[in-house]
């Protein structure tokens, strides 16, 4: 599903503190956020910076679409990126893992250009051991630039691709089952924690596969 962000580049924003300040004062007001937040993040890598910072994640709807209409804002950008929508119930949490943005020690163990500071990776579980199959790969630009650092022509662009599809061998009703009655052992019993996993003998398939 989408979710909208903020991000800022520092180098595309106005060189004149003036305009910088009202620049501030504008998107503060559309975003209803502290302004001395947003030009603390935006200057706190200084105004040389050429990547992308975010600035504000999840954005609503509503202040999004006030926020597109207010017209170009000069180095700040709202991002429209796609997080996953889980609708197993919480049944294959423990399996599945989850997805979350790029931390700073992830972002440098990568290599360089593969991932964005804004990305989402994979944290856990499946979401994190098939990260790259899953993924895909990001788009990019090569963009001319005025002495402002000002975006002027687009020279060249690589589309993004996106990632590979994943299916899995559980079956969801089994995994239900095996979930509830994990459950209600532990009710049972007073323990704090269980964990179950179904085969098929025939070819090792996992079925259904719960850790509580």
């Amino acid at each position: 599903q989408p979710s909208f962000d903020l991000t800022v580049t520092p180098s595309q924003l106005p060189s004149n503190k003036d305009e910088r300040v009202a620049l501030y004062a504008q998107a503060a007001n559309i975003l209803d956020i502290p302004v001395n937040e947003l030009q603390s993040k935006a200057e706190e890598k200084g105004l040389s910076y050429s990547q992308p910072l975010l600035v504000i994640s999840k954005v609503n709807r509503e202040k999004a679409l006030a926020f597109d209409s207010a017209g170009e804002l000069a180095g700040l950008n709202l991002e429209v990126n796609t997080v996953r929508l889980y609708q197993d119930g919480g049944s294959l949490g423990s399996l599945l893992g989850y997805t979350g943005r790029i931390s700073a020690e992830e972002y440098a163990a990568r290599p360089a250009g593969s991932y964005q500071q804004t990305d989402y990776i994979g944290k856990n579980g499946l979401e994190r051991e098939y990260e790259q199959q899953l993924r895909g790969s990001n788009g990019s630009e090569q963009t001319e630039v005025d002495v402002a650092q000002r975006p002027v022509k687009v020279l060249a662009s690589k589309p993004s691709v996106a990632g590979q599809n994943l299916t899995l061998t559980i079956d969801k009703e089994l995994q239900d089952q095996l979930v509830g009655n994990i459950q209600k052992q532990l009710e049972a019993s007073g323990s704090g924690k269980g964990a179950g996993v179904v085969l098929n003998p025939k070819t090792g398939e996992i079925l259904a596969m719960a850790s509580l």
